[in-house]
């Protein structure tokens, strides 16, 4: 198993969806945890493009194939992890991608994961202004709002987010969460969140003992 996990690793990190489209169903067929799969091969394929990325030994154009092959492969696991749900209901949690960032895998692998998990999840997409944050923030009145950066350039973003949601007074309604490629855990006093999730299983485990229903 862990052979195939390191062959759809390179497939994604190379930007063949082709081949992580047939590596991922044949996991599939295996009876792979389609969590495992996310964990082993897929997330550490975008971090390493990400961090590239950021050394300038990988550029634009292979980071966007690298997402597609991911999307791919993450489309293929997506109703599978649904499906391992079936959890009561845990709260409320809003998504998106900051402002200037299209980048939004690791967001919708996050996604699936909380709705997995009993999360009912609103989805504001990419690019999103703090502004649409707020407004949602005021319509869902959710517990936590998940915001991600795919590069150090973004990241930027979430600060000032975190900045207009204390203008708009509904910063003390929530509990901010960020993760993101191009966002560390030593980010967090800088940008002034509540808490990280360094992938999506972190991130899911973070909104569990946000909510009081801490997982061990």
């Amino acid at each position: 198993m862990q052979e195939s996990y390191e062959k759809l690793r390179l497939a994604i990190v190379d930007g063949d969806d082709d081949v992580a489209a047939e590596i991922t169903e044949e996991l599939v067929k295996s009876d792979a945890n389609p969590l495992d799969i996310i964990e082993h091969a897929i997330t550490p394929a975008l971090k390493e493009v990400g961090e590239k990325l950021e050394t300038g030994e990988a550029f634009i154009p292979d980071l966007i194939l690298a997402g597609e092959a991911a999307r791919v492969s993450t489309d293929i696991l997506t109703p599978l992890i649904v499906k391992m749900g079936g959890a009561k209901y845990i709260g409320k949690v809003i998504l998106g991608v900051v402002e200037g960032d299209t980048h939004d895998i690791g967001k919708n692998i996050v996604k699936s994961m909380l709705i997995a998990a009993g999360f009912e999840v609103i989805d504001l997409g990419t690019n999103v202004t703090a502004q649409q944050f707020i407004d949602s923030i005021g319509k869902e009145k959710p517990g936590i709002v998940g915001a991600s950066a795919y590069t150090s350039a973004t990241a930027v973003e979430l600060g000032k987010l975190n900045e207009a949601l204390e203008k708009a007074e509904v910063r003390r309604q929530i509990k901010l969460l960020i993760g993101g490629a191009g966002v560390y855990r030593d980010d967090l006093p800088r940008f002034g969140a509540d808490a990280y999730g360094d992938d999506a299983n972190e991130a899911v485990d973070v909104c569990m003992r946000l909510n009081g229903k801490g997982m061990n």
